[in-house]
């Protein structure tokens, strides 16, 4: 389940979505979606 979130956040962060939207349609916080896609370039 982990890394199929990490993988979604991934996908989604490459997408264009921003943290918060990432965190609201994983239902995990902004904080875990910045650990998961560091270094990538989204929205806040």
């Amino acid at each position: 389940m982990v890394t199929d979130t990490s993988e979604r956040a991934v996908e989604l962060a490459d997408a264009g979505y921003s943290v918060r939207d990432i965190g609201h349609l994983l239902g995990i916080t902004k904080g875990r979606v910045s650990q998961i896609v560091p270094g990538r370039r989204i929205r806040a």
